[in-house]
């Protein structure tokens, strides 16, 4: 069940960037800026999150999300997406492992205080490294390779892991609230 859980989450989020976040930016960027990449994207947080409590199990509904979303919405054809997905999945055990060697809070544990501040930089190193290995990809298929595409893919996923973060520490905090109003009515 939380791996249905996880492919639907990431949907949503999807469509969120695609019909709510993606139509604000191009009101206030140029296509020029958002080419290839959004300067909030939402689903990386979805990415890091589902790994942090899930751990690798959670790769298999985080990849077949991806290609889903970019083959269904997107109009993407298979070959590229389940690469970029593949790339994107990638990234997130490839931070997850590099990170554990210096830290041990790198996976959920029940009854124990989420460490937001380590799952940002986790979400950043993990960006980066899918930045990285993205922009390479596009340049061996496309002979398109620009620093500021990396940069872009980097900041996407920083604000969206960071807007995620909020929107998630708010919702547990709603629940919260009320769990507790209902516990305590006279």
């Amino acid at each position: 069940m939380p791996y249905i859980i996880t492919f639907l989450i990431y949907v949503v989020f999807f469509l969120i960037q695609k019909h709510i976040i993606y139509p604000i930016e191009q009101v206030f960027f140029s296509n020029e800026v958002l080419q290839l990449a959004s300067v909030l994207y939402l689903p990386h947080c979805i990415r890091v999150l589902s790994y942090y409590i899930l751990g690798f199990y959670s790769i298999i509904p985080i990849f077949l999300s991806q290609v889903f979303t970019y083959v269904y919405f997107n109009e993407a054809d298979i070959i590229n997406s389940a690469s970029l997905s593949f790339i994107s999945t990638f990234s997130i055990v490839l931070g997850f492992k590099i990170f554990s060697f210096f830290n041990d809070k790198t996976h959920f544990k029940f009854n124990k205080i989420v460490e937001w501040k380590i799952l940002i930089v986790l979400g950043s190193i993990i960006s980066i490294f899918n930045s990285f290995l993205s922009s390479i990809y596009f340049s061996i298929n496309s002979s398109y390779f620009d620093l500021s595409v990396i940069l872009k893919f980097i900041i996407g996923d920083i604000t969206g892991m960071i807007l995620g973060m909020f929107i998630f520490i708010f919702l547990i905090k709603l629940l919260r609230s009320r769990i507790i109003n209902e516990n305590f009515k006279d």
